[in-house]
This record gives C-alpha cells, sequence and structure tokens, in this order.
C-alpha cells in the first residue's frame, strides 16, 4: 500500500520470511534507497520519506540476507502545496501555493465551493521548484471567519491524480 500526505511518500504492508531470517524494507525514491525499516509484529511494516513534486517515483522493496523483492512502485502526481489562513478580526485570508507535477501551468484552487487561479508569484515557491516556476501562489480574502472549509486544488484534465485537499480550522 502507497501513501502521501503533503511532501512525505511512503508505503505500509506485510513481509516476513517463512524461515524467520531477519528482514528488511527499504523504501526508495527515484531509485537511491531513502529509508530503511526492520518490520515489527507479525511483518507489519510502515515507512515514508521526503518527495518532491518532481519524484518520479517511490518503491517498497524487501530484503532478507538471501534475496530482495520489490513489493510495488507508485507514481506520485499529485499536487503538493501549502496553505494558511489568518483572521484579524472582520476577516480572513487565506493563501498559499500548489504545484501540480503534471504541468507548469497554474492549479485551481477552490475554497469552500468558490473556484480561484493560484497564479500569483512566490519567489520562495520559483527557488524551491525551479522548474515550475513562481507563479503558483493564491491568495484569497473573507469579509468574515471562514471556520472549517475544505481547500482542493484541482488541475481538471491533467493527470489522474489531480488534487491536495487541505482543511482550514
Amino acid at each position: 500500500m502507497f501513501s502521501q500526505e503533503a511532501a512525505e511518500g511512503g508505503a505500509y504492508g506485510n513481509a516476513y520470511e517463512s524461515n524467520n531470517n531477519p528482514v528488511w524494507v527499504d523504501l526508495k525514491v527515484d531509485g537511491v534507497v531513502r529509508r530503511t525499516v526492520t518490520p515489527g509484529q507479525n511483518g507489519w511494516y510502515n515507512v515514508s520519506a521526503p518527495i518532491t513534486p518532481v519524484t518520479a517515483s517511490v518503491c517498497a522493496v524487501a530484503r532478507s540476507a538471501f534475496a530482495a523483492i520489490q513489493l510495488g512502485c507508485w507514481q506520485p502526481h499529485s499536487p503538493v502545496g501549502e496553505v494558511t489562513f489568518t483572521y484579524n478580526g472582520s476577516t480572513t485570508v487565506v493563501s498559499g501555493w500548489v504545484i501540480d507535477p503534471d504541468t507548469t501551468g497554474p492549479v485551481t484552487v477552490t475554497v469552500g465551493s468558490t473556484p480561484y487561479t493560484a497564479n500569483q508569484p512566490r519567489a520562495d515557491i520559483g527557488a524551491l521548484y525551479p522548474s515550475y516556476g513562481a507563479y503558483h501562489g493564491f491568495s484569497v480574502t473573507f469579509p468574515y471567519w471562514v471556520g472549517c472549509y475544505d481547500v482542493i486544488a484541482r488541475n481538471i484534465g491533467i493527470g489522474s491524480d489531480n488534487w491536495l485537499a487541505l482543511c482550514l480550522t
């Protein structure tokens, strides 16, 4: 099983050798081992490592002294980003950035049910992800307290995994 939370990619599952020899599970990000864990009780493991929008693959490999078996691979193409909000007593500002690794273009950010385009310049994001450029920021001001709304990044028609959900409370 594979999972993604923000800038982490990971795998979890069960790996053991029938003759009770030690087993390790390596998490490879773009072919490089980033984390190694020893499965716990009954062979269960859970491992994660940092990934970026340009990560091509995350693979889990079970190995023992005698063999190595690829458990599976995952190609993360979900958008990544960050959202913050501030409330000054009369207005709420929801702001952040989002990148969809399937495109260098802007991404639609939905706050509640209203879509906005994440295309404002963010020099910090342009420096961090130069191949995607700096135009992935957004900022939306509401004349009231937002409460809890889902903030969802979408780029409809680009890739198959095209959303990133973040909740404001």
